[in-house]
């Protein structure tokens, strides 16, 4: 199926499925929020599309369950999530010296940047790799998300004002990735990182805790390529569509999308140009079985190729329909509805996999089984790895054996 994204902002973590058998690993995770010191800004005149843009920022991280960017670091592994304009994902693997950006929507994976820095971090000032940056470290301590941090500031040869200023805590992790690559010289996490060329702004961390992850989200999944990172062409694959005539976005009656170019919003006008939705929507996407997810105010819904509402946007995220089938989550479990909006499966599994055959892969995070359209297990939830089923066969495993079955869940061979 290919199916088309228009993102604004977007904010659903991109995870690897984790099985059973997928090892664990202890991590720090720190969420980071928008952060603008007002103390020193209040009396900044900010207009147009950047105060736009702050506006929006700052009510995206209002929601306490709306972060900017999530980290997970320990000594070996680096998973960077950001969430903001970009549904970007950074990895990297310190034990095989690799880094990757992971493009979900693309399904690729890109060589990154080098992933540490074999450099020796000392507490004076320091020439950064690129030539017109310098470093420097202070006494100056602050508390940030409970926390004791040192800050450093990086300036320019041709100036004493300082452009970046970053708080760090040098007892976390390590966090380097992609454009932050001169984070090489700190010790440590950074915890704060702001400019002050207009306004002191910048991303702040909120939340900070050890957590088990599964080691998966530090992989590439297995379906994507590993191709050479050209940005302009990650850019381009992410540019806003001609929604009003690409057919892919094209409703039955008429009716077009259009895009609020001072909000960034999208939304829904009749033949006559008439308003139908105001433009509420940071993400839409192209119509599968009639059915276009939508993302409004941090939550997801589904509209039909009618303008009509058939999903209202109170759900933690919605997938593509699948032969007539949507997947959906509400309070971390999953659930479907159809594509006349209705509950047909309740929200109680850990994991669901698209229809496919007539069959969806449900798991109840031990085991795995198959469901039919009404929500019936056909085949018990007894694998610790499984497929969907294509060509009348799934691929399963049990205590390490894999078979195949058919859709009776018969073993027909190995």
């Amino acid at each position: 199926m290919n199916l088309r994204v228009i993102i604004l902002l977007v904010f659903t973590p991109i995870w690897i499925m984790a099985g059973p058998l997928d090892p664990k690993e202890k991590v720090v995770k720190i969420d980071y929020s928008f952060y603008r010191n007002n103390t020193n800004s209040s009396e900044i005149d900010v207009k147009g599309d950047q105060a736009l843009l702050n506006q929006a920022l700052e009510a995206f991280s209002q929601n306490e369950n709306n972060f900017l960017m999530t980290v997970y670091a320990n000594k070996n592994y680096l998973r960077v999530e950001e969430n903001g304009f970009l549904k970007r994902v950074y990895i990297s693997n310190y034990i095989e010296n690799t880094a990757y950006i992971i493009d979900s929507l693309a399904q690729n994976a890109y060589p990154s940047y080098p992933v540490k820095s074999h450099s020796i971090n000392t507490l004076e000032e320091t020439d950064t790799n690129n030539e017109h940056l310098k470093i420097a470290f202070f006494a100056d301590t602050k508390i940030i998300a409970g926390r004791t941090c040192k800050r450093a500031s990086i300036t320019f040869d041709n100036t004493e004002t300082i452009g970046i200023n970053i708080w760090y805590d040098e007892t976390l992790p390590s966090i380097v990735w992609g454009q932050y690559s001169y984070l090489d010289r700190i010790p440590g996490a950074a915890l704060e990182i702001t400019s002050n060329f207009e306004q002191e702004m910048g991303i702040q961390a909120k939340i900070i805790s050890e957590i088990q992850v599964p080691l998966s989200i530090f992989k590439i999944p297995l379906n994507y390529q590993i191709l050479e990172y050209n940005e302009d062409e990650f850019l381009d694959e992410q540019e806003v569509i001609d929604v009003q005539n690409d057919p892919a976005f094209a409703f039955s009656n008429g009716y077009h999308w259009y895009q609020d170019q001072k909000l960034g919003l999208f939304g829904i006008r009749d033949t006559l140009d008439k308003i139908i939705i105001e433009p509420s929507f940071f993400q839409i996407e192209s119509f599968s079985d009639g059915i276009a997810i939508v993302s409004y105010k941090q939550q997801q819904g589904a509209i039909n190729d009618k303008g009509q509402l058939i999903i209202p946007y109170i759900y933690d995220e919605l997938h593509t329909s699948n032969e007539g089938m949507i997947p959906f989550m509400e309070l971390h479990k999953w659930g479907f509805f159809n594509v006349l909006g209705t509950k047909v499966i309740p929200a109680t599994y850990n994991y669901v996999g698209d229809f496919s055959e007539g069959l969806a892969l449900v798991s109840n995070g031990e085991k795995f089984g198959y469901i039919n359209n009404t929500g019936k297990v056909v085949i018990p939830l007894q694998f610790d790895y499984a497929s969907s089923f294509e060509d009348g066969e799934a691929q399963v495993e049990i205590d390490y054996k894999n078979f195949s079955i058919n859709k009776r869940g018969i073993r027909i061979r190995d």
